[in-house]
């Protein structure tokens, strides 16, 4: 039988090494190191709030809402209550390199 469960009288200090060998052994197979940002961008969608967004454009979040109503940004909304808007980093990236006009000061 596979799926037995066998009780068995464990010291505590046994017990102890075994549960910190069985965590060493996870954390072997898992990094939490983030992956290189231009290969998560292909698999990941990040999300940026609308403040983010502005702050990337150096602009205000009036501009990033005329930017979303012209059609420049699409919005991503979270959640059914409070409705949050987010906007993918790639498509702001993308944004960046069809109009990079977007970063200079006007006077």
């Amino acid at each position: 039988m596979e799926n037995q469960i066998v009780l068995m009288s464990v010291p505590k200090d046994e017990l102890k090494v075994m549960i910190m060998d069985a965590v060493k052994t996870c954390l072997k197979f898992h990094d939490p190191r983030p992956t290189d940002h231009a290969d998560n961008t292909a698999d990941h969608a990040e999300f940026m709030t609308k403040r983010q967004v502005a702050k990337m454009l150096s602009c205000s979040t009036s501009t990033v809402d005329n930017y979303r109503r012209a059609g420049k940004l699409t919005p991503y909304y979270l959640g059914e209550k409070y409705r949050a808007v987010r906007f993918k980093r790639k498509e702001v990236l993308g944004l960046l390199e069809d109009q990079p006009d977007l970063l200079t000061k006007k006077k």
